[in-house]
């Protein structure tokens, strides 16, 4: 690779990561001046949530189609190895998690499900897109792709990306230092998708997995936002 080229995929990478974390201070200082509130403002948020995706999309649509292109040549490869990290990358993460609580050092409990579950019980339907389409999609573009170029060692750019996947995903929503333990499993399976990239060399196989994965708590929260309001 060119020092050039080089050079250019390093600024693209830092200018998403920038993005990709001052994209909502942005929106809402600009939602303010047109003084949006209520529904208004839930509603123009997820589609500003969505702009930035088509942006992201955009930016790495060579790497899309290139992708789309590889699956139908070597969709049933592609999945089946990607399965076999991912079971085992979960089963990771279950052990894991088990561990900590099995430990019994302190009485507390990873908030990931109450979260989730309090956003929906405020837009049970766009929540459930934001979890199960907008994330897997984003993540997986912005702390994977956009480093997959730069870290060629393969233990490294698994390692470094699930880490930093992890630290961002809990540091945003820690309420306890209690919860750093919870970045231990977090980060085993974030690692475990960057795997499944590394491995596949397919952006589109790790992005899958991370969807059918959120796929079943959204739907249990959403089901379970919906008998509420209807109660």
């Amino acid at each position: 690779m060119e020092k050039k080229e080089k050079l250019m995929l390093v600024g693209v990478s830092l200018l998403i990561f920038i993005v990709y974390f001052s994209w909502d201070y942005f929106v809402e200082g600009l939602f303010s001046l047109f003084h949006l509130t209520g529904n208004y403002f839930i509603y123009a948020k997820f589609i500003s949530k969505f702009i930035f995706l088509f942006i992201l999309l955009f930016v790495y649509r060579s790497t899309f189609k290139r992708d789309i292109k590889d699956l139908k040549n070597n969709f049933k490869s592609r999945f089946l190895k990607g399965l076999k990290i991912f079971i085992i990358g979960f089963l990771c993460y279950v052990f894991c998690n088990f561990i900590i609580s099995s430990l019994n050092l302190f009485e507390y409990v990873p908030n990931d499900f109450e979260t989730m579950y309090d956003g929906f019980e405020k837009n049970a339907v766009l929540m459930f897109f934001m979890s199960t389409f907008y994330y897997p999609i984003v993540e997986e573009i912005v702390f994977k792709k956009s480093f997959k170029d730069l870290l060629k060692n393969k233990w490294l750019f698994v390692i470094a990306t699930g880490l930093i996947n992890a630290v961002c995903n809990i540091i945003l929503s820690v309420n306890d230092p209690r919860d750093f333990i919870y970045l231990i499993p977090n980060s085993i399976f974030s690692m475990c998708f960057s795997y499944i990239y590394y491995e596949t060399n397919n952006l589109i196989v790790p992005i899958v997995y991370r969807i059918l994965y959120n796929l079943i708590p959204s739907i249990v929260a959403f089901i379970a936002s919906m008998t509420l309001i209807s109660l």
